[in-house]
């Protein structure tokens, strides 16, 4: 069995720390050591190899979450036949907007592409088959799935014709 170390500190301000130690079952007396810094959406990670009689080698990446904000429909409510779904993006990715009926059926779905910053996609407020919305309150789900992961929001719009 290779033998493992892991640590973990949770007394450092608001970030964890986690760290792991593999020698290799190879008889080449390599020492590989990753460490992992995570502080809200930032996670930052070092790995180090070390070899006998050489130099460490190190590399660091950072990542940051995909978050989501400023997310609103506008006009809201929708009195003519289209509305416009508006949110600010940490990263590019593709966006999928799901709306539902107050029983909570799928009438749409909505599909764009963001990129970092302010972006709107539009809907012409008909469901699946194509029929114009009736008067009412419909929920939304806007989801953007970035190269890091993935990001939710929800909200009401309601329909006045």
């Amino acid at each position: 069995a290779l033998p493992t170390k892991s640590i973990t500190v949770d007394q450092i301000v608001p970030a964890s720390i986690s760290g792991q130690s593999v020698v290799p079952q190879l008889n080449t007396g390599t020492l590989i050591q990753t460490l992992s810094i995570s502080t809200g959406d930032v996670v930052t990670t070092m790995t180090t190899e070390l070899s006998p009689g050489s130099q460490p080698f190190q590399t660091a990446s950072i990542e940051a979450a995909v978050t989501l904000t400023n997310v609103l429909n506008f006009p809201n409510p929708i009195r003519l036949g289209t509305t416009r779904f508006g949110f600010y993006a940490s990263q590019p990715g593709r966006v999928n907007i799901r709306i539902f009926d107050l029983n909570g059926r799928l009438v749409q779905t909505v599909e764009g592409v963001a990129s970092i910053g302010q972006n709107a996609i539009s809907w012409d407020c008909n469901d699946q088959s194509g029929t114009s919305l009736g008067n009412g309150t419909y929920l939304y789900a806007l989801e953007l799935i970035g190269e890091s992961g993935r990001a939710r929001a929800r909200g009401k719009l309601t329909v006045l014709r």
